[in-house]
């Protein structure tokens, strides 16, 4: 992951209703400048009050899999089960939409597939032999909408330690880390080598299956 930049909010609105197959939800949106002058757009989609000790999911996009309905791996699933636990248990999820691709965008992305069905190897040394960082996401703007909501701490919602490594080094407390695990065999082979070469915390989730 890169480090930290820092953004500058300079447009928000706030208090949309979203409401889909798994609930009713607000949605906000959050225009963001970086230092370089590069501009991104964020959506926060949340249920219940914003507080501290809110329940977090920081979502990554991934066009192929929550558009097109891709089945290489389970970022929509993970999408979609954070959405009902949100749904269910109240909390926030923020969609970085340019993460696609973990950060080189979809060009980029889709060299790394054709890669991988080529050579039969994981994303992790996909993306090292097309010569892209293997992930080269930061999640400053999450700290940036955290700040400007007045949220300090958070329940955490990953199964990627990295990313409560970042909220803690930037001044948000995790107060604790709940798993998203899917248990699809679909993608078994994809989970696990995310947990090798990720550093995710996967199989103490599936081993019983």
């Amino acid at each position: 992951m890169k480090e930290k930049q820092y953004y500058k909010i300079i447009d928000v609105v706030r208090k949309n209703t979203l409401e889909n197959e798994i609930g009713k939800f607000v949605i906000d949106s959050f225009k963001l400048l970086s230092i370089n002058n590069d501009v991104y757009e964020t959506v926060t989609i949340y249920n219940g009050e914003i507080r501290n000790g809110i329940n977090l999911r920081i979502n990554s996009a991934c066009y192929t899999s929550d558009i097109f309905g891709c089945k290489r791996c389970d970022c929509h699933q993970q999408l979609e089960e954070a959405l009902r636990y949100i749904s269910i248990h109240e909390g926030m999820l923020i969609y970085i939409f340019n993460h696609e691709g973990r950060g080189v965008g979809i060009t980029n992305k889709l060299k790394t597939i054709k890669c991988m069905d080529m050579l039969d190897c994981s994303t992790f040394q996909a993306f090292v032999k097309e010569g892209f960082p293997p992930d080269n996401r930061e999640f400053g703007q999450t700290v940036s909408i955290l700040n400007y909501l007045g949220v300090s701490e958070v329940n955490l919602i990953t199964n990627n330690l990295e990313k409560k490594m970042f909220l803690e080094d930037n001044g948000i407390k995790v107060l604790k880390t709940i798993p998203l695990v899917i248990k699809d065999k679909r993608v078994r082979k994809y989970l696990l080598s995310k947990e090798r070469e990720f550093s995710h915390v996967i199989s103490k989730y599936i081993e019983e299956e």
